[in-house]
């Protein structure tokens, strides 16, 4: 049986393949081992490894990740402006060694945002009071405010210096930002954030998403623009740089749009499908069409490219987008500094 050849994206470092689904994609013998093979080089090494760990996917943390922090998602602000979720770290690890911080997250209501922030509203205090009644069991608290309008930035980072000052020294605030590779006019401002909280976590992820065109999720130079552009604002003591475990994939087709009459009877000659008229609805016909895929996703090298280019650059940590979503050989590639040192 001939193997089916793998195609690589023109950059050959973003670590993103494509394939179709009319293709095999699970290569046999040595294409495959080529592809997941593990690299040669020595672990990257951090002060700090973070990890996301989703609710109700407590069963995917092992035990065996070098992990220093895990951020725990999500409590999520509710149309008033209250907090829902979780209170308290899941009971069967709790005595893991690792800090464990309580993720607030709104990422697409900017009118709630901007209500809950605004320091002539209620809701801003009301919001603080139930993120520090939840905090309690945590180490820390991640703010991950992802539709905040440019023209509520001052509020935005007025309420992050608040929301330190409640928490105060004995807890970290770690903010959760967008990634950039230059300055933007919007509310995240790496600086101002920096300046307040003890954590900024840069999400260098999604430079393709699945509403846009197809691409990477985190190609190597991109990723290189991002973690510089971090350096210059954000003091790499402070510095996670975010890396995704996910691909994403696209539909090179689509075939929810409008259909003129020259489309229907070229289908109609085309396929020859059955027509059914409905009484109410009207005629309709079901019929199958081949759909071309193209999908980016990572290989463990691709993983461990990005985890050496942020531990070279300096980063103070790295936070994975999640776990469970990843090669499980990962955690055999990154190291906490003080366990790394020979």
């Amino acid at each position: 049986m001939n193997t089916p050849a793998i195609r690589h994206a023109p950059v050959r470092t973003c670590g993103a393949i494509l394939f179709t689904a009319l293709a095999v994609f699970v290569q046999c013998g040595a294409g495959q081992d080529r592809l997941f093979r593990a690299p040669k080089e020595k672990p990257a090494a951090f002060r700090e490894v973070w990890g996301y760990l989703m609710r109700g996917e407590e069963h995917e943390l092992k035990g065996n990740e070098p992990l220093t922090d895990i951020c725990y998602f999500s409590a999520r602000v509710d149309g008033n402006g209250k907090l829902a979720g979780p209170r308290d770290l899941p009971g069967a690890v709790k005595n893991r060694s690792a800090r464990w911080h309580l993720v607030v997250a709104e990422i697409s209501n900017s009118l709630l945002i901007g209500t809950c922030i605004n320091p002539s509203h209620p809701a801003r205090k009301a919001l603080m009071k139930d993120i520090i009644d939840f905090s309690g069991s945590f180490a820390g608290v991640q703010i991950d405010f992802e539709a905040v309008n440019p023209w509520d930035r001052d509020n935005y980072i007025s309420f992050l210096a608040d929301l330190k000052a409640l928490l105060g020294p004995e807890k970290i605030l770690s903010v959760a930002l967008p990634a950039r590779v230059r300055k933007v006019a919007d509310a995240y401002d790496y600086a101002a954030v920096a300046a307040v909280a003890d954590r900024v976590v840069v999400m260098a992820y999604d430079q393709h998403w699945s509403t846009g065109e197809p691409g990477p999720v985190a190609s190597l130079p991109w990723c290189r623009d991002v973690a510089a552009y971090a350096k210059s604002a954000i003091p790499a003591g402070k510095l996670v740089m975010g890396v995704p475990l996910y691909g994403r994939a696209w539909q090179e087709a689509q075939h929810g749009g409008a259909l003129r009459d020259s489309r229907v009877r070229e289908i109609l000659s085309r396929k020859r499908p059955k027509v059914e008229v409905d009484p109410e609805k009207g005629p309709f016909m079901v019929y199958t069409e081949k759909v071309r895929v193209r999908a980016y996703f990572n290989t463990l090298e691709s993983l461990t490219e990005r985890t050496r280019l942020y531990s070279k650059e300096g980063a103070l940590g790295v936070a994975f987008w999640r776990i469970g979503q990843g090669d499980a050989r990962l955690w055999d590639h990154v190291r906490v500094a003080e366990a790394a040192k020979e």
